[in-house]
């Protein structure tokens, strides 16, 4: 049987067959940018809830007493109602409204890093969704200088702990500095006398500090005797019992390591707590990172798609 195929319809044939192996790379290439994009959209959403979280967070650790208070509310009662018996309406929010200046620092930090999620996060999403290359790569850009900066921040607080922690350090000391008396009603008394009574604490480093509290007027009038006696150290560095009564009653006539805390600095104890609070927050801080990491990388493949202009819709792909 003799073929009546002719040249030109092999050749015809040959270029359907191209046509549809290319057909099939494109479908493939359109397959692999709608399920990144759609990773990558997922991800950012999620981001976007975390950052939302830290803005609102953060805001109640800057603004808001009754987020401390539910942290130490009990022991705000416990010192307030022992120094100054059971009216303590009017003391609290001024106790709380101190504890907000250590709280703010942390909030603060939150605040902004969820401002910095959200600002870049949207980017990211603008990006994908009007596939704008130019904002997929200043996406990618961003996280890579916010990774090096956090990278340095980490190492420095892996080095040298103390410089990080600076700002509370230096409140503290503001705090001692200001200290009028176990009764007084000024912020930085009343929030001091909580913090040593119930951290167990005296001064910054240790009761010497005192010397340098220069409105620093303890008076203390004991029992059987007429006249009030100048205090060299605070009331509230004697240790006391949970219910707040002195272990040893020579205190705060006599001062010592046995009934007081005059050799226990208060700072040691912040830092310790703020050191574990810091690993935390590290360890949060590196996760977001990491995930940002992997976005960027899509980011990365989304961006070149766009800017080369190959990228088919996905209502047209589900078409």
């Amino acid at each position: 049987m003799t073929s009546n195929i002719t040249f030109s319809e092999i050749e015809n044939e040959n270029n359907v067959n191209k046509g549809s192996i290319a057909s099939l790379g494109l479908n493939k290439k359109t397959k692999n940018l709608y399920y990144c994009s759609l990773f990558m959209l997922v991800i950012l959403c999620l981001l976007l809830i975390a950052g939302i979280s830290m803005i609102i967070y953060g805001g109640f650790l800057i603004w808001s007493k009754r987020t401390v208070d539910s942290y130490i509310g009990q022991y705000i009662n416990a010192t307030l109602i022992r120094l100054h018996g059971k009216n303590i309406t009017l003391l609290r929010p001024i106790v709380l409204n101190a504890a907000l200046d250590y709280t703010g620092i942390i909030g603060t930090g939150l605040f902004l890093w969820g401002m910095f999620l959200i600002l870049i996060i949207s980017c990211g999403i603008w990006g994908i969704l009007m596939k704008k290359y130019m904002a997929m790569y200043l996406f990618t850009a961003v996280v890579f200088a916010k990774c090096l900066i956090m990278f340095i921040m980490t190492l420095c607080f892996a080095i040298n702990p103390v410089t990080m922690m600076y700002s509370f350090k230096t409140l503290t000391t503001e705090y001692v500095e200001n200290y009028v008396s176990s009764t007084s009603i000024d912020h930085y008394s009343l929030l001091l006398n909580v913090l040593m009574s119930q951290a167990g604490c005296c001064g910054v480093e240790n009761g010497e500090d005192f010397a340098e509290a220069r409105y620093m007027q303890e008076r203390y009038k004991f029992a059987n005797r007429i006249k009030y006696y100048v205090l060299k150290y605070p009331y509230t560095c004697c240790k006391y019992s949970k219910s707040f009564e002195a272990f040893d009653p020579s205190c705060p006539e006599s001062f010592n390591e046995l009934n007081s805390n005059v050799r226990i600095g208060c700072w040691p104890i912040i830092e310790k707590y703020l050191t574990k609070l810091y690993g935390k927050i590290t360890i949060g801080v590196c996760f977001v990172l990491i995930v940002l990491l992997i976005t960027a990388c899509c980011s990365i493949y989304l961006g070149s798609s766009f800017e080369k202009g190959d990228y088919i819709s996905m209502k047209r792909m589900h078409k």
